[in-house]
């Protein structure tokens, strides 16, 4: 069994398969050499790559092995993945489909296209399609319960999504906030205004016309029995991961080939068309590949089903996914024609390896620079403060767990900033540039007043001093001291009767020690990814 063992790490350096026979070329040499670099960095059993250059595939490649304990190698056209959110862009194609039809109003409220159930919204508000494409329709998050550990545990989309889809707790079209429920319901409307189940629209509409063969949202045992065995952090030096079936399916449970992802970036990149077939006209694809939303509008945004990246101008797009064993990232350039796919068997950062691929449009495309601003005058004090992050359940016991995700932004002198140990010039009365020109931040304001502060990809909500980080952590400090003295005191006192002091202290620092431990327990699974908790309530918190 060693042996066996031995010789799968040996094989995560080889590669197994590759797109055509013969000598390879600079494309692939510098795929190969980044690979290994990454592989042996995270210590990955497998790796799939797609890459598209001038919108011709080019490489399709495989690494590793699928199965460390029986060292079956990788093979890109037959080892499915299980590519989690980077599913949603192929989910936002089949809406743009229907779009394009006329069979939907990106801009009109979804409750008119819902039939199995109705969203229910703020007064005067409205949901619209664009919205949840562009993850501002102000959907809290929900975490509990997204996950099943067998496909058996799968509800239909509908009654899932009627019993669980989290209220919308802000204004839609206010903040962009990721949001796995929401493009579970841009697949729920696909199924509404098609009349289709989702998996079999995205079979029958996007998969078969681009021939994508192995690629579904659906669990079909023929596809599943090829799906490369997952593995944690710990790469072929841990166990295999348990297989895991997000309840949001069109936004987390894609499972692919990386030649299929291969053809559909050539047809997204090519005006929505490949082998002649229009999968989306090219006005229609353009809506995927072009900002269609942001939080300021001096940061990058999102288009739909992407986000837009740094590093050049015009931008990248771009959509990572990360699920129990897997890990996987998607980025497209469309003026140059480039994309890369790519996906691991275990959790991995490949970002490096997308960077250095990213190099061979140097030259074609110019760098990145911050916008350029004259001087603003500003009273930076004004945007000093405690922010937590927007992507954190606020209407349900998973609160508990966000309580210290917070950032601190400092005044840095006359009109500048600092955070994460940047500073940043003000080059507008609300956006502040690094001074190194990489970067931008921003920040909301609402009557007057300083609520959010923006970045690429980001968002985070200001915080009144009594929730402030430190003034929680000064909290937490108290009570684990009246706990403690208590203790001692109910020490020295065993044979005298408790005073009614004494009985109040202890129980209320007993109360706030369940408190604390729930949390705990909470942010502990929470933090683990799919934990416990993402498949459902335990015991434990019906007392929180």
């Amino acid at each position: 069994m060693r042996s066996i063992q031995a010789l799968c790490v040996c094989l995560v350096f080889l590669s197994m398969v590759a797109v055509r026979a013969g000598a390879a070329g600079p494309l692939e040499l510098l795929v190969d050499e980044l690979m290994a670099a990454t592989l042996d960095e995270w210590r990955a059993p497998g790796a799939v790559i797609a890459v598209v250059e001038d919108y011709e595939l080019r490489l399709v490649k495989g690494y590793g092995v699928a199965d460390v304990a029986t060292g079956k190698p990788v093979d890109p056209y037959d080892t499915l993945f299980h590519v989690a959110s980077v599913g949603k862009p192929v989910t936002a194609m089949a809406l743009l489909q229907l779009y394009e039809r006329g069979e939907i109003d990106l801009h009109a409220d979804v409750n008119d296209a819902l039939r199995r159930f109705q969203v229910e919204l703020p007064a005067g508000e409205m949901l619209t399609a664009h919205h949840l494409l562009t993850h501002s329709g102000g959907l809290d998050i929900r975490r509990i319960g997204r996950v099943a550990r067998s496909p058996a545990e799968l509800a239909p989309l509908g009654d899932y999504l009627a019993a669980r889809l989290p209220p919308v707790i802000r204004p839609p079209g206010a903040l962009s906030v990721y949001s796995n429920h929401g493009y579970a319901l841009v697949g729920f409307l696909v199924e509404e205004v098609s009349g289709l189940p989702f998996a079999d629209y995205m079979e029958q509409q996007v998969f078969a016309p681009l021939g994508m063969q192995s690629s579904s949202y659906d669990l079909r045992p023929e596809l599943e029995a090829r799906l490369a065995t997952g593995y944690g952090w710990a790469g072929v030096q841990g166990p295999p991961e348990p297989l895991v079936y997000q309840r949001t399916v069109p936004s987390s449970l894609l499972r692919t080939t990386a030649a299929d992802m291969g053809r559909w970036m050539q047809a997204i990149l090519d005006n929505g068309e490949l082998d002649g077939y229009q999968v989306l006209r090219p006005e229609t694809a353009r809506l995927m590949l072009s900002r269609q939303f942001a939080n300021h509008p001096l940061i990058r945004g999102r288009s739909y089903g992407l986000s837009q990246g740094f590093r050049f101008d015009p931008p990248v797009y771009l959509h990572s996914g990360g699920t129990a064993g897997f890990s996987s990232a998607l980025v497209l350039q469309p003026e140059t024609g480039f994309g890369v796919f790519l996906s691991f068997n275990s959790r991995a950062f490949a970002w490096d390896l997308i960077g250095g691929l990213l190099g061979r449009l140097e030259g074609r495309l110019a760098p990145y620079e911050a916008p350029a601003g004259s001087t603003v005058e500003v009273d930076s004090r004004r945007f000093a403060g405690w922010y937590r992050g927007a992507d954190v359940p606020l209407t349900s016991v998973e609160r508990l767990g966000s309580l210290f995700d917070q950032v601190r932004v400092k005044a840095a002198g006359p009109g500048a900033i600092s955070w994460d140990d940047r500073h940043y010039q003000a080059i507008d009365p609300l956006a502040f540039a690094a001074k190194d020109g990489s970067s931008v931040v921003a920040f909301g304001e609402e009557e007057g007043e300083i609520r959010h502060f923006l970045r690429r990809g980001g968002a985070y909500e200001r915080q009144s001093w009594l929730r402030s980080l430190p003034v929680q952590g000064v909290t937490w400090a108290l009570f684990l001291v009246t706990f403690a003295v208590t203790i001692v005191l109910a020490l020295r006192r065993r044979r005298r009767p408790y005073s009614f002091t004494l009985r109040a202290a202890a129980l209320a620092s007993t109360a706030y020690l369940f408190f604390v431990a729930t949390m705990g327990y909470v942010m502990s699974r929470e933090l683990g990814g799919e934990g416990s908790l993402a498949f459902g309530p335990t015991p434990l918190l019906w007392f929180s």
